[in-house]
């Protein structure tokens, strides 16, 4: 257990999370200089503290005590990213496929029968063709603009 590298593993996180010494001290029921001692690596956090520390900072126990974040820690926060953002690609492509339905259905000889001969048919199933195009556009960009959000803050934490 290395007192400076948790230290400043408080102090990076405590910034990140916009806090003063003096917020985070009366969110534990310590002094800002309790916590001033821990981020310049003299001191320690009390063990009575030290859940409810990680909860503000957003860190597990583990990471506070190896003063950061282990290989593994950084290896699974990875591919938790990479299995979030393939969701979200999955969102992109079922839009590009509801919207590609009416195009693949109008040339089914049996629909393109209905189109040609009733009125009504026609009518009805053109709406719903416009409907299907309609929700995939909106499936579609929104797949891509919640994608782009995602790594453009990915990318600015990193």
């Amino acid at each position: 257990m290395d007192q400076k590298k948790i230290g400043k593993l408080i102090a990076s996180k405590r910034k990140e999370k916009k806090l003063t010494q003096k917020q985070l001290a009366e969110k534990l029921g310590v002094t800002n200089k309790a916590v001033s001692k821990w981020e310049n690596g003299k001191s320690v956090p009390d063990i009575g503290i030290i859940q409810d520390l990680c909860k503000i900072l957003d860190i597990t126990v583990t990471t506070l005590l190896n003063g950061g974040e282990s290989k593994e820690e950084q290896l699974v926060l990875k591919l938790l990213l990479v299995i979030n953002n393939l969701k979200q690609l999955y969102v992109i492509i079922a839009g590009l496929v509801v919207c590609n339905i009416p195009g693949t259905f109008s040339e089914i000889s049996f629909v393109s029968n209905l189109l040609s001969g009733n009125t009504f048919y026609s009518g009805l199933l053109n709406g719903v063709f416009t409907g299907l195009r309609f929700i995939g556009t909106i499936l579609f960009v929104y797949g891509v603009a919640v994608f782009y959000y995602k790594m453009k803050k990915a990318k600015n934490r990193s």
